[in-house]
């Protein structure tokens, strides 16, 4: 599949990138893209995808203490100003 690189600048900034790496101008841009994605982390897709592996496992575990709703939980374990009790 080919890609057509309409800027000049952007073909010497490939072609520079490739030199300094010692790649090809094609593994330089995989490369600078690959490197580029990393940085910005997991697109939404990605976190939902993630978050319902997540939900699926623990659907599975049994209550942490039955009987005893989330918020008793939050209550002994936050003050009213919202900081954690002092034990």
């Amino acid at each position: 599949m080919a890609l057509s690189i309409k800027r000049r600048e952007t073909e010497d900034l490939a072609r520079d990138y490739a030199r300094r790496t010692g790649r090809s101008v094609t593994m330089a841009v995989e490369h600078a893209l690959r490197d580029s994605l990393e940085r910005l982390g997991p697109d939404k897709a990605e976190i939902q995808r993630r978050i319902a592996e997540i939900d699926a496992v623990l659907a599975t575990m049994p209550p942490f203490r039955p009987g005893v709703s989330m918020q008793e939980i939050d209550d002994e374990m936050y003050g009213d100003d919202g900081l954690p009790r002092s034990w």
